[in-house]
C-alpha cells in the first residue's frame, strides 16, 4: 500500500543522497521492497485441460515466487529514472508495486501523490470507441466535461487515430491501443509517471511526440520511471539507471556507466530476447499439439485405448474404393 499522507520521509531522505540531489524533493520513496507470490507450475499443460473437465485431477506443486527482493529507490522532482534488466528480473512487479496495484510482502513505498502507470495492457473499455475512452479517462482523471469537449479534437490529432476514434477498441491494433493509452495518462500531467515498455509500439511519427510531451512532463518537475529493452531510448529519456536482476538491484547509478555494464553483461540482449521468444512460440505450439490430442483422445475413448486418426489415411469415397478392390499382391514368382 502507498502511503501518499505523509512528507515526513522527504527531508530525512534527501539529506540521505549525494550533494547534487541534496535540494531536490523527493516524490516517492520505496524501502525494502519485497513481493512475493504463490504459484501452482503444471510439469504437464495437458493437466489444464483435465482439471477442467474432472474435478479429482490435483493441481501442480506449489511454489512460492520471489519476484522483488529487497529493493530500495528514491525518486526526485523532476527526475526520470529507466529501470533495464533481462526478462523475468521483476522490473514490472516492482512497478506495479510501486503503484499500489499489488500489495507488498515487507518494506513500505511514500509517495507525493499516487503514480499512473502505463503500460501496453492499460486499462481502457474495448466495448466503447476510442472518443468514449477518451471521455472516460479524462473525466476519471479530474477534467470536466467541457473542458475534455475543447481538448478532443486536440487529443484526437495526437493520438493520430484519424476516422478510427470512433470505432470501438476491441477493432484496434495493440500499436493503436498503446497510444490511445498514453494521449489519456499524459493529456494532464502527473507527478509521478510510471511507464511500462508503453513506448514500444507505434510509429516514428508518434514516438517523435511522445518524447516531446515527456519532456514536457519533466520541465513540469515531475518524475517518471521508464522500463524498456530499448537502451538508447533509456539514454535519450532518463539520467539515473537502474538495473535489476532475479529482484535485486545490481547497479544504481548514471545512466550511462549502468547501461554500459548492463550491455557489457549482456553482449547481445535484442538477439537474446529473439531466441527467448523463438522458443516460447515453439513451446506453446507443442503444448496446444498435446492438448488437441488429448482433447480428442478424451472425447473418443470408449473403454479401449482410442488411436488418433492417421491424417495422411485416405478417406471417403476413395476410401470405400480401395477396401473394396484391394490392390493384387504379386505371387511367388509372378509379377502383378
Amino acid at each position: 500500500m502507498i502511503d501518499t499522507t505523509s512528507n515526513d520521509y522527504a527531508d530525512e531522505d534527501a539529506g540521505d543522497d549525494d550533494d547534487d540531489t541534496e535540494d531536490l524533493v523527493p516524490t516517492l520513496v520505496a524501502r525494502n521492497v519485497h513481493v512475493r507470490y504463490n504459484s501452482h507450475a503444471d510439469r504437464d499443460p495437458s493437466t489444464s485441460l483435465l482439471r477442467m473437465r474432472r474435478k479429482n485431477v490435483p493441481r501442480g506443486s506449489r511454489a512460492e515466487v520471489h519476484a522483488v527482493r529487497g529493493v530500495s529507490l528514491t525518486l526526485h522532482q523532476g527526475e526520470s529514472i529507466g529501470i533495464v534488466g533481462s526478462n523475468g528480473s521483476g522490473k514490472s512487479t516492482l512497478v506495479t508495486a510501486l503503484s499500489g496495484l499489488i500489495e507488498l510482502s515487507e518494506g513500505e513505498v511514500l509517495a507525493t501523490s499516487r503514480p499512473a502507470l502505463l503500460g501496453v495492457g492499460a486499462a481502457l473499455r474495448p466495448k466503447l470507441s476510442g472518443r468514449r475512452n477518451i471521455m472516460l479517462g479524462l473525466l476519471a482523471l479530474g477534467l470536466s466535461r467541457a473542458e475534455v469537449n475543447n481538448r478532443m479534437k486536440a487529443i484526437i490529432k495526437f493520438s493520430g487515430l484519424g476516422d478510427a476514434i470512433d470505432r470501438p477498441m476491441a477493432t484496434y491494433s495493440s500499436g493503436m491501443r498503446a497510444r490511445l493509452a498514453f494521449t489519456i495518462a499524459t493529456e494532464v500531467a502527473p507527478d509521478i509517471l510510471i511507464i511500462d515498455e508503453a513506448l514500444a509500439v507505434g510509429d516514428r511519427d508518434f514516438r517523435a511526440r511522445a518524447a516531446n510531451r515527456l519532456q514536457e512532463i519533466r520541465d513540469a518537475a515531475g518524475s517518471m520511471i521508464v522500463i524498456s529493452h530499448n537502451l538508447s531510448e533509456v539514454a535519450s529519456m532518463c539520467n539515473r539507471v537502474i538495473w535489476l536482476e532475479d529482484g535485486e538491484v545490481v547497479q544504481d547509478g548514471e545512466a550511462d556507466t549502468v547501461l554500459a555494464n548492463y550491455e557489457s553483461a549482456n553482449p547481445s540482449p535484442k538477439k537474446a530476447e529473439k531466441r527467448m521468444k523463438r522458443r516460447a512460440m515453439r513451446r506453446r505450439i507443442r503444448a496446444r499439439e498435446r492438448e488437441k490430442a488429448l482433447e480428442w483422445a478424451i472425447e473418443n475413448v470408449d473403454g479401449d485405448i482410442a488411436i488418433p486418426p492417421d491424417s495422411t489415411a485416405p478417406s471417403g469415397p476413395a476410401a470405400s474404393e480401395q477396401a473394396a478392390d484391394p490392390a493384387p499382391r504379386p505371387s511367388d514368382g509372378g509379377v502383378a
